[in-house]
């Protein structure tokens, strides 16, 4: 582990896919961040975000598989079955629009 991995903060990504739906790319939260509530606080903070930029959108994530009831806390539910990236079982998770 490196000296920036020990004192980075957590660190996402936000982008709109399409016209019809949003996505958010990496959650990354360093190792020595990890437990502490920070990856929550990124996570509630990039729905919010998506949901003020792109109300009607669905949203979605490429999950770690074993982080698939962390996400569902948020409201995403599984759409996808597993698959292999970068070595990781990952599942695709949407969430639904804050308003139709």
């Amino acid at each position: 582990m490196t000296a920036d991995e020990k004192s980075s903060p957590p660190a996402g990504r936000l982008v709109a896919v399409s016209l019809d739906e949003a996505s958010i790319g990496r959650v990354i939260t360093a190792a020595s961040h990890r437990g502490t509530g920070l990856g929550r606080e990124l996570l509630a903070r990039a729905v919010a975000i998506a949901e003020a930029k792109w109300p009607k959108a669905p949203l979605r994530i490429g999950a770690q598989a074993h982080l698939e009831a962390f996400y569902g806390s948020f409201g995403f539910v599984k759409a996808s079955e597993p698959y292999d990236e970068d070595g990781i079982m990952h599942i695709e998770m949407l969430r639904a629009p804050a308003s139709p």
